[in-house]
């Protein structure tokens, strides 16, 4: 009886996969923009009802505290996106960069 040796594993001869560029930021950029624009047009519209109320003796409340909320809120989601749509514009030249032999 003889033992048998195990068989060795082939070695791989394939190449590692290119590393994958980063997604898109344009729709980021654009919705971030978007955002910033409709969020500050509703604050500004609420901030002027709260300040022509104010100048108004015989007004009751203005009722622009949830405009200005809502504006404040939706501004801050535009620059969050707006933020991040930039990130990915740099990581984007940064993989270009490093793929083209930059150092």
């Amino acid at each position: 009886m003889t033992a048998e040796k195990p068989a060795i594993p082939p070695i791989p001869t394939k190449r590692p996969a290119a590393p994958k560029p980063p997604p898109s930021s344009t729709g980021l950029i654009q919705w971030g923009v978007v955002a910033l624009i409709v969020g500050q047009i509703l604050y500004n519209a609420g901030r002027q009802s709260q300040l022509s109320a104010a100048m108004n003796p015989y007004a009751t409340d203005s009722g622009s505290g949830p405009l200005i909320l809502i504006g404040g809120l939706i501004t801050l989601a535009g620059l969050v996106l707006a933020v991040r749509g930039l990130l990915r514009v740099a990581s984007r030249i940064d993989f270009l960069y490093h793929r083209n032999g930059g150092q």
